[in-house]
């Protein structure tokens, strides 16, 4: 898959068609490869897209006044046309993908092995035909393909229905984009929780495909917030004199990518956040209570009526956050009334972990025998002759219906 939490794929989609101009199409190239030198953060894609219009527009409207054929044909790139432009993107450091919009644009998609995705776009989510030529050529071919789906207007009923389609191919590599097809989307129906969802549903990566005014600056920082790893945005030249009211110029993608880069530094990561306890709990350690002697101690397991709770603490010695029912600590020297007790002088017994090793042992055995247990339900470790007797005589038990009537 293109994208990581590391590495996010920005995917740059040039405003319709950028007219079909190859000179506006190098100046947007251009534009944007210096944009994309200013953020390493990221990984960059040109999106193209292609209709093989002979066979998208049918016969008694070519060449009519139909708003849509007109901007397709206005705007048309052969794939001829379209090769030295990806080798133009490519040149520049962008990786380049494409979305088609009919079978024939498939196979043409699929036989330019410099495209790195196939994207498909909101409108063709669920045109079965389209997707059953996607899975059949990917599947025949045995070409691993990284394949981005718009979402936007697509119940979950529908998602349901075509993630289980696409997955069934082990050629096919999914990701799903949170889209609102609105044009512009106003702030009020981003609703970007939707980005969890399909992520906790699909368990696939989700990204977000938006079409809010250029001026916006803070949705892709939001949206990276609950997990999107894939950004798609309709971008325009530096110098366009008419803009549409949901692309953004070179200015207007800095100041949004510099709120993602500034919400990433907050989202951080597990691992970062890992080796900063250290020095918090250093930190923490300075008002934490100490354990004393409240008389003088010999070997032997230490008890609460052993120990008494003061503040400060010396470096070295046990807090009142190390004590717990599940540790035992064995005294291994002798210590005086009203001293520190600390980490040198005593042996921790940790229950805790042989508490773990059961619960895992459970969970195994259930999963193993495809039993399916009630998220949050609890389990219940019965140990009388002790922990370490639990594997000859102990038991563990699961509340199905209730404590108080019965187990």
């Amino acid at each position: 898959m293109l994208n990581s939490p590391d590495n996010p794929l920005v995917i740059l989609e040039f405003a319709n068609n950028h007219m079909g101009d190859d000179e506006l199409y190098r100046e947007m190239v251009d534009d944007y490869a210096a944009v994309a030198r200013d953020y390493p953060y990221f990984k960059f894609a040109i999106k193209l897209q292609y209709r093989d219009l002979d066979t998208f527009i049918h016969p008694d409207y070519k060449g009519g006044d139909h708003s849509g054929v007109q901007r397709f044909e206005s705007t048309k790139v052969t794939v001829d046309e379209w090769s030295s432009r990806i080798d133009y993107a490519i040149s520049k450091g962008f990786l380049v993908g494409c979305t088609p919009f009919d079978e024939v644009s498939v196979d043409e998609v699929l036989n330019d092995k410099r495209l790195a995705f196939l994207k498909i776009g909101s409108c063709s989510f669920n045109d079965w035909p389209f997707l059953e030529k996607i899975r059949k050529e990917l599947s025949s071919r045995g070409q691993k393909t990284t394949v981005i789906a718009s979402t936007g207007g697509m119940s979950l009923d529908t998602v349901d229905k075509v993630v289980s389609f696409l997955t069934k191919s082990s050629t096919i590599e999914l990701a799903l984009m949170h889209c609102v097809a609105e044009y512009p989307s106003k702030i009020e129906n981003q609703n970007l929780s939707w980005i969890n969802v399909l992520s906790h549903r699909y368990q696939t990566p989700v990204g977000f495909s938006t079409h809010e005014d250029g001026e916006e600056e803070s949705s892709g920082a939001y949206a990276f917030c609950l997990g999107a790893s894939i950004f798609e945005k309709h971008v325009v030249s530096s110098s366009a004199k008419t803009v549409n009211a949901y692309s953004a110029n070179p200015d207007q993608i800095r100041k949004w990518l510099d709120r993602i880069v500034e919400a990433s530094k907050y989202v951080g990561e597990p691992k970062a956040r890992v080796m900063n306890l250290e020095i918090e709990n250093k930190y923490l350690n300075g008002f934490r209570r100490g354990v004393f002697a409240r008389n003088k101690l010999d070997k032997g397991v230490l008890s609460y009526d052993d120990i008494y709770l003061a503040f400060p603490r010396v470096d070295g010695q046990l807090t009142a956050n190390d004590l717990s029912n599940y540790i035992n600590y064995d005294v291994q020297d002798s210590i005086d009334t009203d001293k520190p007790i600390s980490f040198t002088t005593v042996e921790s017994i940790d229950a805790r972990s042989k508490i773990d090793e059961i619960r895992d042992f459970v969970s195994g055995i259930l999963r193993e025998a495809k039993i399916e247990v009630h998220s949050g339900t609890s389990i219940e470790v019965s140990h009388h002759y002790g922990l370490e007797r639990y594997d000859e005589v102990g038991l563990s038990m699961i509340t199905l219906v209730n404590l108080e009537y019965c187990k």
